[in-house]
């Protein structure tokens, strides 16, 4: 009787996805980068811009873990290095466990519900989205999601066994409790089903209310909603086939099923590298969906960083710079004319 042989994990392929996976990390952080450029300077007086610059933070924390990650897996494919990825990311020791669990988890929930928060925000409201609500969102989010990871600061241990059948790279006391906790609570309920069901039901809702052109009362208002279901629908779409993956392994993981050689391992990794996609694009999609945006980076690089001294001088010049500048300011307003224009609502394109 011939024994089958065991599916085998193909190194190139986890090494070409970890080639992409850099590439993708590069250009996410360019644009965060290119996000917070232009949401700092105007995070005194539209509160929109900390929303985005939430957005920004949280992401490119996701996309620094993952690109270490990666290259610590490229340079242990070459044998650059000894280190694995989990070793440079979390390592034995109690802190380095704990920062990084903490960090990416984090980051992760704060990601996924800022999406959702936004797509439920104009399925709920008939109005633009005011600017003290959006601080208020971010706010609540980022402390629901330090809420969510406060366990991890005071439960995770170090752990030097990196093996495949564990469920974490760290460990604790409370072993059963804590792997349950962050694979199954924390990643699959808290930031990936939940805000993906909730995110998909307001996108049907917002997708109708387009199509019957209820509360559309501007191109603007029509813009908008149009941005907030693309970066929806582009989270549910590449998120759902890393959701499934991942809780099938989890499945198989708790019923002690070895995952080492196994065809599912594969597909998860490839369904990993779809999930980062919604991550890296975010800022790419509003820049090519509103030609605002388009401008106004344009306009950012062009005249770069004024200084805070200088700031009275320069805008009541009239100069280059200062009709860039004025060209900037006007374009989360809906009258160009008139620069003092009132910013209780938040302009539409501004996502």
């Amino acid at each position: 009787m011939s024994i089958e042989k065991p599916y085998e994990f193909n190194d190139k392929t986890a090494l070409y996805t970890d080639y992409v996976t850099l590439a993708s990390c590069g250009l996410g952080l360019i644009g965060c980068a290119a996000n917070l450029k232009i949401s700092i300077p105007l995070s005194k007086t539209l509160s929109a811009a900390v929303f985005m610059a939430a957005f920004s933070i949280c992401d490119g924390v996701q996309l620094i873990i993952r690109g270490i990650e990666s290259v610590f897996n490229v340079c242990h494919a070459h044998d650059l290095t000894s280190i694995t990825s989990y070793d440079a990311l979390y390592g034995s020791s109690n802190w380095r466990c704990r920062v990084g669990i903490f960090s990416n988890v984090g980051a992760k929930i704060l990601s996924t519900w800022l999406v959702c928060a936004l797509v439920a925000e104009f399925c709920i409201t008939k109005k633009s989205v005011e600017t003290s609500r959006n601080w208020q969102v971010a706010m609540t989010s980022t402390l629901i999601a330090v809420a969510a990871c406060f366990p991890f600061v005071v439960m995770a241990e170090g752990n030097s066994d990196t093996s495949l059948h564990l469920a974490t790279p760290c460990t604790s006391s409370y072993r059963l409790f804590f792997d349950f906790y962050l694979r199954v609570v924390v990643e699959l309920v808290a930031a990936n089903w939940a805000p993906v069901l909730v995110t998909l039901f307001c996108s049907v809702k917002l997708l109708i209310k387009v199509f019957r052109g209820a509360s559309i009362n501007d191109r603007a208002d029509l813009c908008c909603k149009r941005l907030a279901l693309t970066l929806g629908w582009t989270q549910i779409i590449f998120s759902i086939p890393f959701i499934v993956t991942s809780t099938f392994t989890e499945v198989r993981r708790f019923s002690s099923h070895d995952l080492s050689n196994d065809w599912l391992k594969d597909a998860h990794i490839f369904c990993r590298l779809l999930s980062l996609f919604p991550i890296c694009s975010r800022f790419y999609l509003a820049a090519f969906l509103s030609p605002r945006i388009k401008k106004a980076v344009n306009q950012s690089w062009k005249c770069g960083r004024i200084e805070n001294q200088n700031q009275k001088q320069f805008y009541g010049s009239e100069t280059v710079e200062n009709s860039a500048y004025n060209t900037r300011s006007h374009l989360y307003t809906n009258d160009y004319n008139s620069p003092k224009v009132a910013i209780s609502h938040l302009d539409s394109t501004w996502f």
